[in-house]
């Protein structure tokens, strides 16, 4: 659970931090996912994006999405794409 919830918060101030859309958000998630936290190596988040951009929808949110579920599953992968989106839905 506490997993669950470092993922909502971290991909929250992503998502709440960030101007300029997905390409914007790379580096955040970058440093948050390799750098501060160890959910991966550089090379296993080159694959993310490369996924992340292979797929339809937005990028960062892909990504997100990726980096959650490696994390903590399905539970993990709502709770990072609901934290990078739900900024830009409340302020809509």
């Amino acid at each position: 659970m506490k997993l669950i919830l470092e993922l909502f918060v971290s991909f929250l101030k992503v998502g709440t931090f960030t101007f300029g859309g997905g390409l914007a958000m790379l580096p955040l998630i970058q440093k948050t996912a390799v750098d501060e936290k160890g959910w991966m190596t550089e090379k296993e988040m080159v694959d993310c994006l490369a996924l992340s951009q292979s797929i339809p929808g937005m990028l960062a949110v892909n990504a997100a999405i990726f980096i959650g579920y490696r994390q903590k599953g399905p539970a993990g992968s709502v709770a990072a794409a609901l934290g990078v989106t739900l900024p830009a839905f409340l302020s809509i």
